[in-house]
């Protein structure tokens, strides 16, 4: 759902100003839909359903768990509405619908090839855009309008070729880091897909799969302490098993620190983790030949 609302427009407060307005408004909008009629509404309806007439109780009991119903229903819908302050951001929105519309014909089809990756690319390009220009504003229309799990779908799906579904996917990594990055409420909506993620990381090797990881857990203490013990070794895995690369540690570190405070939960797991394939993941200049390997790697 979407509102035009010309009298709240971008540029004249901060973004916790508008959100603030913007909370007040659909507030407004709900306590208009369910006000003294509707509770009036719901209190003869009780009381028709205490009535001996067997067919007159059933209906009035009918109606009132259908304004019950009704109510939830809104308040659901609430959640997906997006007051759109600007003509820019209307076109933004448009913008997006379309192409989410024309994106999920191609995540859905099971006959996407070669030929058809520069269309998805540029349609995955259109919403990059969107949300490099519109910051936050367009970060949060996306997920309202549910494109973020067009790209889950698509990292679950395989299509014509191996080639094809990489790429695919590589596009979708790149659209999702966009996507969560300074956003702790996309953040939150990935988070619950990080097995997924973990997985194409172990499996495909995908390069940007532990960017996308690290943009999740980044400065958000509660994303980061919501990652089970399992999955920090799996990731501790995926570095002994495909070596040794500065990438990881940027993951590691938003696992440990958050907004510049420890994490002492997830830095006892990746410590133990660590130690437990210290072999592998851990390097040790402590002996004459260590310090000469050193050496080695720092020319």
């Amino acid at each position: 759902a979407k509102w035009s609302v010309s009298s709240l427009q971008d540029g004249q407060g901060s973004e916790e100003e508008e959100d603030d307005q913007e909370s007040k408004v659909l507030k407004s909008l709900f306590e208009d839909r369910f006000d003294n009629r509707a509770h009036d509404y719901n209190r003869v309806l009780l009381d028709l359903s205490h009535y001996e007439n067997l067919e007159l109780a059933t209906m009035a009991l009918h109606l009132l768990f259908r304004s019950a119903s009704h109510k939830e229903e809104f308040a659901q819908m609430i959640t997906k509405a997006e007051l759109l302050r600007s003509p820019a951001m209307i076109k933004s929105y448009d913008t997006l619908q379309q192409t989410k519309e024309q994106l999920g014909q191609y995540v859905r089809s099971t006959r996407v090839d070669e030929n058809d990756l520069e269309e998805i690319k540029q349609l995955i390009h259109t919403v990059q855009v969107d949300m490099q220009t519109y910051g936050q504003r367009s970060q949060r229309i996306v997920r309202k309008l549910d494109i973020h799990l067009l790209a889950i779908t698509a990292l679950k799906h395989s299509y014509s070729s191996n080639s094809v579904t990489q790429q695919i996917h590589s596009y979708m990594v790149e659209m999702l880091i966009i996507f969560v990055r300074n956003n702790a409420d996309n953040q939150k909506a990935l988070a619950v897909y990080i097995d997924l993620f973990l997985n194409l990381c172990q499996t495909k090797k995908m390069a940007a799969m532990t960017e996308l990881l690290y943009e999740i857990v980044k400065d958000n203490r509660d994303v980061a302490t919501s990652m089970e013990e399992r999955q920090i070794k799996t990731f501790i895995d995926i570095i002994a098993d495909q070596g040794l690369k500065a990438k990881y540690l940027l993951f590691l570190k938003a696992l440990v620190t958050s907004q510049g405070k420890p994490v002492k939960r997830n830095q006892t797991i990746v410590t133990k983790s660590l130690l437990e394939r210290q072999r592998d993941v851990i390097l040790l200049f402590n002996d004459e030949e260590g310090l000469k390997e050193r050496n080695e790697l720092i020319q």
